[in-house]
């Protein structure tokens, strides 16, 4: 994945711009709903994709896709750069940004235990408890 960044972030350059940066999300999810002491739903989804957002002549400009080969990246940073200069038609003034150096970091959520490892059976079980809890305290499900 560092080579469809670095490519975007150079791409960006070539084509005029003054700042760039380039995000990769990964991202998962899972829904579980339980009701009346049944599990209703179940949903689980994975989705990534590439963020490139510039400044060019003194506008922003941003586009992504959830496409991740060379050519999309290539693809959706000249879309950035032209939403940027499109932008820096109608610009009031130039955007100025606060120095500060250059950072790569990569970020993940800090988790003591990954809710993805923790069985589905036992999710289930800990909000069927849960209902169960707030069923003795009187709180009710209005249909």
């Amino acid at each position: 994945m560092k080579d469809l960044i670095d490519r975007g972030l150079d791409l960006s350059k070539v084509l005029g711009a003054t700042f760039s940066e380039v995000r990769i999300v990964d991202q998962r999810n899972e829904e579980l709903e339980v009701k009346n002491g049944t599990a209703e739903a179940i949903k689980y989804s994975e989705s990534e994709g590439i963020g490139v957002r510039v400044i060019v002549d003194g506008a922003w400009g941003f586009a992504s896709t959830s496409r991740m080969e060379k050519k999309d990246i290539d693809e959706v940073t000249a879309l950035a750069v032209q939403i940027a200069k499109a932008s820096a038609m109608t610009k009031k003034e130039n955007v100025v940004l606060s120095p500060a150096d250059r950072i790569v970091a990569d970020y993940s959520t800090p988790l003591k235990i990954d809710p993805f490892k923790v069985s589905l059976s036992k999710k289930v079980d800990l909000l069927l408890s849960a209902e169960k809890l707030m069923n003795e305290k009187g709180v009710r499900i209005q249909t």
